[in-house]
């Protein structure tokens, strides 16, 4: 997910539409979700066992997990016609 101010944001989770309106309204207790959104959805994946999602969620918060997920923001801000992330 990605912020008005360009932060990304890494979760692992199995309602993802409900995790995003709890984002956006505020019904979650995180400061820097509610400092930093309100927020869009420009990508997502799929893992077959909480186990594998939450071991790439990990490496998503490395610095070549960075770089991933920006590669991924500028493919997907690119076919919409909204330019690049950074």
């Amino acid at each position: 997910m990605r912020g008005d101010n360009l932060a990304t944001h890494k979760i692992s989770i199995a309602d993802l539409k409900r995790r995003l309106l709890e984002h956006n309204t505020g019904k979650d207790r995180s400061k820097f979700t509610c400092v930093n959104g309100p927020w869009d959805l420009f990508f997502y994946e799929v893992f077959e066992t909480r186990i594998e999602a939450m071991k790439h969620e990990k490496f998503l918060k490395t610095g070549r997990g960075r770089e991933y997920i920006k590669q991924k923001a500028d493919i997907s801000l690119s076919q919409s016609g909204r330019g690049s992330v950074w």
